[in-house]
């Protein structure tokens, strides 16, 4: 299973998030829903982009999580630099 979410929540002063859902390996799938519906809080606790208030999630076989704030994400970006380069270098 690629995405597994069981009742992940977020609570907003007028409205509530509650999301299950399931994203088998080698599949597409996409979010449709009315404006406000939770499509983009969904996408922002699958990467760690919002505190979930409950429930758990799994991405490619981790758990989500918050981000932890501006350092964390430069070092992310800092470490997906260092592996692009590797890459390139790799290729001559």
């Amino acid at each position: 299973m690629k995405i597994a979410l069981d009742h992940v929540t977020k609570h907003y002063p007028d409205f509530d998030l509650d999301v299950t859902m399931e994203v088998p390996d080698d599949t597409i799938t996409a979010l449709i829903g009315t404006n406000g519906s939770g499509k983009t809080t969904t996408f922002r606790l699958m990467l760690g982009l919002a505190r979930p208030a409950g429930g758990e999630g799994i991405i490619l076989g981790d758990p989500i999580r918050r981000v932890g704030g501006e350092r964390e994400i430069a070092h992310r970006r800092h470490l997906r630099r260092q592996h692009v380069r590797a890459d390139l270098h790799a290729e001559r």
